[in-house]
């Protein structure tokens, strides 16, 4: 990502909601909603996300492969309740807003954020 790219898409983060995808090494799908994403520099461009141990999409971010991060726009509520829900877990893929073709991301978010997984602090 390009200096200019990644200043743009971090002026969104700080009134938004975020969405976290990945894919487990079997290509399963995973998303949850953040509610701790951060920038931490820009050289290197580095970002905190931090994730519950019990979350559905831990495992598939402890492989330390890459992750999406979603930035909604306000009109996306629905998603968001839908990637924080443990209940409908199964459910938040059964639809066209994403784009499942390598790491998943949503189609009509604010901003996407690909990431490569540097270091996991337990």
């Amino acid at each position: 990502m390009r200096r200019e790219e990644f200043l743009t898409s971090m002026r969104h983060l700080a009134a938004s909601v975020s969405i976290i995808s990945a894919k487990d090494s079997g290509g399963k799908p995973y998303a949850m909603t953040a509610s701790s994403v951060t920038s931490l520099s820009m050289e290197p461009p580095s970002i905190l996300v931090c994730v519950n141990k019990s979350a559905g999409i831990h495992k598939a971010l402890s492989l330390g492969g890459g992750l999406c991060i979603n930035i909604l726009s306000k009109h996306q509520v629905d998603i968001a309740n839908l990637c924080s829900s443990k209940d409908q877990e199964n459910a938040r893929f059964e639809n066209n807003d994403w784009d499942n073709s390598e790491l998943p991301f949503l189609k009509e978010a604010q901003s996407n954020i690909f990431c490569k997984i540097d270091q996991i602090i337990e």
